[in-house]
């Protein structure tokens, strides 16, 4: 045997046994994760028959996995499994459904959220990996799929959220990482922060100043919500947001009544939008809104780069791309903004300070070169 060969096998394999791996899902296991006890919710009296109230049986298996640092493991079935009370998960809870087979979990009558955690200090860890589901609503735009407060880490990879009133609400948190997840016909999809009930634990007036800082959106899917991301930072305005290669279409045929925004972004330092797709054949709709919170409050933004994107609009009246309304230093550059004649691809209010909004391309729709007065506005 080659002694070269021999001696990088056996380093190969040294390394593999002592670092941690990259996955899908934007963050390392390591070797213990990998070697994790494997608990089937079965063996613990879950059904799957669309009927039976299988709550039980999953707090079951998260006692049993919290106990030997194991994963819960979702089997395939014919029919939803059914929580009719919501599912309080601890610090380290790994869900994985049947790979390429996707089992769903249904929200029972009995309950408003399907998986809550609030962790008891700011910021507690948490390191919550949920993959491989469909979590679902049985009534439109009713419940919650995912709430978590005062937390470290929620890695969600192949979920699918459908039908809640809110899919995923985080806020006091650090790190919420979706990868490959669909939001669909869904009240709101995914909402993070805002200033809403207290519940974080700061004290000293900021009890209701929910932060959330650092939320990965990558290669999802937004289809049919009436608001598919409703991002509302905090009342000081905490960072880090990314929504990239992703999808937000509304059909042209099943327009949804409601809808007047596709991303609303609110009290936020420091974003990035880029490499997603928007299409929207519906009047009187904006594609992304940066500022001006419901009920006044301005909102404000500061610093977003928005580059990239396909914006897509055939609608014929009051549409908007991008609309910078209280905004100070966005950047809007290499984007491809196409649109039915007499709409406004870019939209800045006078409010919004130190934006710049070119070199972008304009077509008007479909697919003509050029495209009069596409920047409005006096804000850049």
């Amino acid at each position: 045997m080659n002694p070269l060969i021999s001696r990088r096998s056996l380093l190969a394999a040294s390394l593999a046994e002592t670092l941690p791996l990259p996955n899908p899902r934007n963050r390392w296991i390591t070797p213990a994760e990998q070697a994790r006890d494997v608990v089937n919710i079965k063996d613990f009296g879950a059904r799957g028959d669309g009927r039976s109230d299988d709550a039980a049986a999953f707090r079951a298996a998260l006692k049993a996995a919290s106990q030997q640092d194991g994963e819960i493991f979702v089997p395939a079935s014919g029919h939803p499994y059914l929580l009719a009370s919501t599912i309080a998960l601890e610090r380290g809870t790994s869900i994985r459904g049947a790979s390429g087979q996707n089992p769903t979990l249904q929200l029972g009558s009995g309950a408003d959220i399907l998986f809550t955690f609030t962790g008891t200090a700011e910021a507690a860890p948490l390191d919550l990996t949920i993959a491989n589901l469909v979590l679902e609503s049985p009534t439109p735009a009713t419940g919650i799929g995912l709430r978590v407060r005062n937390f470290t880490g929620v890695f969600l990879s192949h979920v699918a959220f459908q039908r809640f009133r809110i899919g995923l609400w985080t806020d006091w948190g650090i790190g919420v990482h979706c990868h490959n997840c669909s939001f669909i016909r869904n009240g709101v999809g995914l909402q993070a922060g805002g200033a809403g009930d207290p519940g974080g634990i700061r004290g000293r007036g900021r009890e209701a100043d929910p932060f959330m800082d650092t939320v990965v959106v990558d290669a999802c899917t937004f289809s049919q919500n009436i608001l598919d991301i409703n991002d509302m930072g905090s009342v000081r305005s905490l960072g880090g947001l990314v929504v990239r290669d992703s999808t937000f279409f509304e059909a042209y045929a099943a327009p949804v009544a409601e809808k007047r925004v596709y991303v609303q972004m609110a009290n936020r330092k420091g974003a990035v939008i880029s490499g997603n797709w928007f299409e929207c054949g519906q009047p009187s709709r904006t594609l992304l809104r940066l500022g001006n919170q419901a009920g006044g409050d301005p909102g404000w933004c500061r610093g977003a780069m928005i580059f990239g994107n396909h914006f897509l609009h055939t609608a014929k009246q009051n549409t908007v791309g991008v609309e910078l309304s209280s905004c100070d230093g966005g950047v809007l550059l290499a984007n491809c903004f196409e649109f039915a004649p007499g709409n406004a691809p870019i939209r800045v209010s006078p409010a919004s300070r130190s934006t710049t909004v070119e070199p972008n391309s304009y077509l008007t729709y479909p697919d003509t070169p050029g495209y009069q007065d596409p920047v409005q506005g006096t804000g850049h």
